[in-house]
């Protein structure tokens, strides 16, 4: 609600807010959890591997660029799961 609140208050003013909302990440930050924990996440994801920071950066990119322009207030979910 917050996303889409804000959104809609400075769109007039020719800013777009958007937000990405990337799923399990091959960073430093995962390895935190152990492999235990990676081994279990992976097992949850019908491609059985973590995104790589580059096809995350994707969708930051897009967001970013003149073609998004229409694109206020969503959620881009890049998580390589079945929703």
């Amino acid at each position: 609600m917050a996303l889409t609140a804000s959104a809609q208050e400075v769109a007039g003013s020719g800013i777009i807010v958007n937000c990405v909302c990337p799923g399990m990440t091959n960073t430093a930050m995962l390895l935190v959890g152990g492999a235990e924990f990676i081994n279990a996440k992976l097992a949850a994801l019908p491609i059985g591997r973590a995104g790589e920071p580059e096809e995350i950066a994707s969708a930051y990119v897009y967001l970013a660029s003149d073609q998004a322009g229409f694109f206020i207030g969503q959620s881009i979910s890049p998580v390589a799961a079945v929703s």
